[in-house]
């Protein structure tokens, strides 16, 4: 009875589908759902439940074929996969910037190997940055991790199954419980690498496996109605709870992965034998069907909600645009799924494997060659109406010498943490006086607080970094070590500089999180004698992809080689921008620390309002947020006054 079960079509499977890539789609458009992320969990458990299935079954009959095996993997994920991406590229050439383009290309390069989820694991920042979710094909991260699981899980699952096949269950159990371990463990050291990388997921694909184990062992208490329809309730219950209850501001995936996918594995349990009141609820036809369009349902939802957001930038889209990408989401998800997944998944007529992997893999050797190709054009800057391409060629031979760069190297390297810190004017026996903790955001200010440096004669260090905020969103072996120099130093300043726009969102909702920032803000503190909180520079809108607004990079292309009659001194903040500091203002005054201050860079880049994005025919922006050079030396005299503290205080 349970085989018979086990290999038959679940309705109710379809239902778990629906129940998992609804919650991720609504929290990705902003309609609620705080962990609607774990849906891609609740997915983890359900493909190593089927894909072992699948193994093991065909195994157990002698006749499993790797061949065919990779031929069900392509007919089933590629070709609505492949048209994602064409159309994700045919929209970025139509509206994205060069340099945003040829970061897309950087990323299609990883995504044509099955390998997004280790580029972003090192990108700095990660899945919550404001940078990261700029990625047209972001999520793809979940799909490579998947394909990673189905190349090396059928390698392992045969060894095992020839080799241990009597004990299958607790060599399973083994490798759950190591890469849960890790999962834990890498969660705190390194959590980007937790969240991306195969290592620290691939538990949640074996406990799918234990599952179908389990349900073989024919366990006789395991069929009993009641206890199913328990078991059914509290897998509902974890799951559910897990969409309303988790937020990216807890440590994630780690432990509290546990509830949404334990949660998974009683449902699937609970209704291997027959549907209890659980599998009949989600068997309901409606959620059946989301179900069967989940996966194109995925794959599309993403790209037209970031492409949209681009299209509208810096304005926030509003609830309206929201209901209307969710409806747009659905109707081409409908029709991915009937007219590319359903005719190639059941095709007419059944060609051997070869002829579906080879074409397959043409075509994935084809789409690394595109990114090549846009990598090496540098974002094929010439196919934009509002940008000559001989002019932009000049502009990149003469942005070292306009002083544009921002983020000088030296400033931005994460190895010289374990070091002290990137350190200037520290000589012999001496500690630096000033600390400067930080992103991209301080990393910028570099060059100019050095030069205070050298005219004070203050010794100071950097941990700054390209998306690392210490104390506030960073692995706590890094936040170890950096509190471990200020508490043996116990420095005369801090200066903390980072990008708050869409931490000052989190604080907002999650009283775990303000808690956690208050906290850091209150230790640093603790130990050093004043505590300067740099406002985030004021948001321009003339570096953005909005199409209102495009005749702007003319504008600054215009600068660059000379001719800036046509750029406007100061432009409107955006809304957000203005709201984001304000709110990050009166958030750090509530905390009234009694040795904090307040630094706001508006005294600098805000003229009634609006911000100063040239001064004297130079550049003061790199992009909507970051200072040139230029611009960092002209907001610069605002850390005099750190620097006159410490050196009237006789340190």
């Amino acid at each position: 009875m349970s085989e018979q079960r086990s290999i038959k079509y679940r309705p109710e499977i379809d239902g778990l589908r629906a129940l998992a890539v609804i919650p991720v789609v609504l929290f990705h458009l902003g309609l609620g759902f705080p962990g609607g992320f774990t849906g891609v969990d609740v997915f983890f458990v359900i493909s190593g439940f089927l894909i072992c299935g699948i193994i093991l079954r065909e195994s157990d009959q002698g006749r499993f074929s790797m061949l065919r095996f990779y031929e069900r993997r392509v007919r089933r994920i590629l070709p609505a996969f492949f048209a994602v991406i064409l159309a994700a590229l045919v929209l970025a050439s139509l509206v994205l910037y060069p340099v945003d383009f040829d970061l897309m290309g950087h990323h299609l390069s990883y995504i044509s190997l099955f390998a997004s989820n280790v580029e972003l694991a090192s990108f700095e920042g990660g899945y919550w940055t404001a940078d990261a979710k700029t990625f047209p094909l972001l999520h793809t991260w979940s799909l490579a991790v998947e394909e990673q699981f189905y190349f090396v899980m059928p390698v392992i699952l045969l060894a095992l199954h020839r080799w241990l096949k009597k004990h299958l269950f607790g060599a399973f159990l083994l490798l759950f419980f190591l890469s849960l371990g890790y999962c834990i463990y890498a969660t705190q050291a390194s959590p980007q690498q937790a969240f991306y990388l195969l290592p620290s997921r691939a538990w949640e694909m074996l406990l799918g496996g234990m599952v179908y184990l389990l349900i073989q062992r024919d366990c006789p208490w395991g069929k009993s109605a009641a206890l199913g329809g328990v078991m059914g309730g509290v897998g509902l219950l974890l799951m559910v709870g897990s969409y309303f209850t988790i937020t990216g501001a807890m440590t994630f995936p780690g432990y509290i992965a546990l509830f949404p996918t334990v949660g998974t594995a009683l449902f699937i349990y609970s209704n291997s034998w027959d549907n209890n009141w659980t599998g009949r609820l989600l068997a309901w036809s409606p959620l059946q069907f989301i179900g069967k369009i989940s996966y194109s349902l995925y794959l599309w939802h993403w790209p037209l909600i970031i492409f949209l957001k681009a299209h509208r930038y810096p304005d926030e889209i509003g609830i309206i645009d929201k209901l209307a990408l969710l409806v747009v989401s659905f109707i081409v998800s409908i029709l991915s799924w009937k007219f590319i997944e359903q005719p190639f998944r059941h095709p007419a007529k059944r060609n051997s494997a070869v002829k579906a992997i080879v074409p397959a893999c043409i075509l994935l050797v084809l789409m690394f060659g595109v990114s090549l190709v846009i990598r090496k054009c540098d974002g094929f800057p010439g196919r934009l109406p509002w940008l000559n391409g001989d002019v932009v060629t000049r502009v990149k031979m003469e942005q070292k010498a306009f002083g544009l760069t921002g983020r000088p190297p030296l400033f931005d390297v994460k190895r010289k943490f374990s070091e002290g810190g990137y350190q200037v004017n520290v000589g012999g026996n001496e500690i630096p006086n000033i600390v400067i903790l930080g992103d991209s955001h301080a990393a910028m200010f570099g060059v100019q607080i050095s030069k205070l440096s050298d005219e004070y004669g203050i010794p100071i260090t950097f941990f700054t970094h390209s998306g690392t905020k210490p104390f506030f969103n960073t692995d706590k072996v890094t936040d170890r070590l950096i509190d471990s120099f200020i508490r043996e130093w116990r420095p005369s300043a801090i200066i903390l500089v980072m990008r708050m726009d869409s931490g000052i969102e989190t604080i907002e909702t999650s009283l775990e999180y303000a808690k956690h920032c208050e906290a850091a803000l209150r230790n640093l503190s603790e130990n050093c004698e004043r505590l300067y909180f740099v406002l985030q520079t004021p948001k321009s809108v003339g570096f953005n992809l909005s199409r209102g607004l495009a005749l702007q990079h003319s504008d600054t292309i215009r600068l660059l080689v000379g001719d800036s009659d046509n750029l406007p001194r100061i432009v409107d903040e955006p809304v957000i921008s203005r709201l984001g500091r304000q709110k990050t203002r009166d958030w750090v005054e509530s905390l009234d620390i009694s040795n904090l201050k307040l630094l706001d860079t508006g005294k600098y880049l805000l003229e009634h309002g609006q911000v100063v994005i040239t001064d004297k025919g130079r550049l003061l922006y790199l992009d909507d947020d970051h200072l040139s050079n230029f611009g960092a030396a002209f907001v610069s005299p605002l850390f005099h006054e750190v620097f006159e503290g410490v050196s009237g205080s006789g340190n």
